[in-house]
Parts: structure tokens; sequence; C-alpha cells
């Protein structure tokens, strides 16, 4: 834990799942995620609040397993201005996403809110 709040970026690639615990540990800890995935916007809690694209790098399986060394290089290259920006959005999402305070009840609120937003989606 203490190596992930310390550093810049983390790897996280699918695991078990494709939302692997070490995702939600990067975001926990500063760490700005470096997801490899085609299709994890699918297994993300709350896709309709949280804006994951705006501060995650997402890299495509296939552009991964064509030549990893370049898509970090294009992460790692990012301005310093756009990483604060990026930093500054996940840190504004972190008491949704850490379960592990009690007195925190914000990720039980988005729960409610996901569930009304689905079914003001769903047809009468």
């Amino acid at each position: 834990a203490q190596q992930m709040m310390a550093a810049q970026f983390c790897l996280c690639p699918s695991g078990d799942s494709p939302t692997a615990r070490r995702l939600y540990d990067a975001i926990v800890a500063g760490c700005l995620p470096i997801v490899i995935s085609d299709d994890i916007i699918r297994h993300v809690p709350f896709p309709q609040t949280i804006d994951y694209e705006s501060f995650w790098f997402r890299i495509k399986e296939a552009e991964w397993i064509s030549d990893p060394g370049a898509e970090l290089d294009r992460v790692v290259a990012t301005p310093v201005e756009n990483i604060a920006r990026r930093q500054n959005l996940m840190a504004s999402y972190v008491s949704a996403l850490d379960w592990t305070d009690s007195n925190n009840n914000d990720g039980l609120r988005l729960i409610l809110d996901e569930i009304v937003m689905a079914g003001q989606r769903r047809p009468r």
C-alpha cells in the first residue's frame, strides 16, 4: 500500500474479474490506474455517476499485447498538468469507492442513485 501511495501510476490488468481489487486499491491510494481492458466500463460500480475515463488510463488489450512498452511510454509522457487534473478528479470519487470507512455513506447513496436512474430509464 505504501508503494501505491508513493507511485503516480499503477498497472491494473484484469484478474479473476475485469475489476480486480487492485483497481480500487490504486484509486484509494491516489495512484492513477493504468487499466488494460476492452470492456471494463461494463463492470465498474456507479458508471452513471463516476467518470472513470476522466482519470484512468485505459489501454486496449490488443494494443498492450502488440507493444506494452509503447503504451507505457505514452502514459508516462502525459503532461504534468493533465496528471494533476486526473488525480484531482479521481480524488473526488474516493469516498464513493472506499468502503473501509464505516462512517462513509457515499457508496450507499450512489447505490440508491443508480437504482433510481435505472428505474427512470426503464420503459413504462
